[in-house]
């Protein structure tokens, strides 16, 4: 093998790894899917029934760069909780999309989802024990 062939391959090696050295990404993040389930906190009630209050998440999301989330949960009240919680997000500074199930009970099926704005949003979310049906007359 000639001298500038070697030199050439040498260079090459030294260039990739130099571009696989450089430093990892560090900037914001956007969750685009976080689930607030009943699983990480049933929010009606009292706190052993809630593993991850929402200062607990919000001090995760800040931790790890998170900047903004669209949220969704099972039943609707964790997606709540996240979107009236506006004083305490934007002291995390994390912007919150909530995304609102039209069917809000666990069900063997795929469910659909619904981005409603936070302003209309108290009178189109069906409670648990509505049907959806009985929701679009509220």
């Amino acid at each position: 093998m000639s001298p500038a062939v070697r030199l050439l391959g040498l260079l090459a090696a030294a260039t990739s790894t130099a571009v696989q050295a450089q430093t990892p990404y560090a900037g914001p993040l956007f969750d685009a899917h976080l689930h607030y389930n009943d699983e990480a906190c049933v929010h009606a009630t009292p706190e052993p029934a809630c593993l991850h209050p929402l200062e607990d998440v919000l001090a995760r999301m800040q931790r790890n760069g998170v900047r903004a989330i669209v949220a969704n949960s099972r039943p609707n009240d964790g997606t709540r909780a996240l979107a009236q919680a506006r004083a305490q997000t934007q002291a995390a500074g994390v912007m919150v999309v909530p995304f609102v199930r039209l069917y809000p009970f666990k069900a063997p099926h795929r469910l659909p989802l619904l981005a409603i704005p936070m302003s209309n949003h108290s009178a189109k979310i069906p409670s648990p024990a509505q049907k959806p049906s009985e929701a679009k007359n509220r």
